[in-house]
């Protein structure tokens, strides 16, 4: 049996140097709230891009 549930997208997505910050709208009864989450692109070492969660300021 097939649905049709869309993957949830983003509502944005903004770029600082090499860090991405992507901005989630969670939709409620109430009002809508809004998460973020930051990550950091890179290659690893076959050439495929990856995301990193987890990193410093250095």
């Amino acid at each position: 049996m097939a649905t049709n549930i869309s993957p949830k997208r983003p509502a944005t997505t903004m770029r600082c140097g090499n860090i991405k910050a992507t901005i989630w709208q969670n939709v409620s009864e109430k009002s809508p709230s809004f998460a973020t989450t930051f990550s950091q692109p890179f290659k690893d070492q076959a050439g495929k891009w990856r995301n990193r969660t987890s990193f410093s300021l250095n």
